[in-house]
């Protein structure tokens, strides 16, 4: 990954507008199917103190690792072919 991607939160104290978080929760990680290692080993921040989960941020997570399983299959495909 080039750039990092960090979750959406809402500020419980400032008129709760939703700002950028420190890292995906762990509720988020679990229901996107991504264990803790492989959003790591991925660039992903994890921030294990968040409790809160929010349904934007675990369509983001499922929509990158579709995309990394759709690069990996590409490169099986190339490497069978040849």
């Amino acid at each position: 990954m080039n750039a990092k991607i960090f979750p959406e939160v809402v500020s419980p104290w400032y008129r709760h507008k939703p700002r950028r978080g420190k890292g995906f929760s762990l509720e988020e990680l679990k229901a996107a199917n991504i264990s803790i290692s492989q959003a790591r080993a991925s660039g992903l921040p994890v921030d294990e103190r968040r409790r809160s989960s929010r349904q934007e941020n675990i369509k983001l997570l499922k929509k990158i690792f579709s995309k990394k399983e759709d690069i990996k299959k590409t490169k099986k495909q190339k490497e069978i072919v040849e």
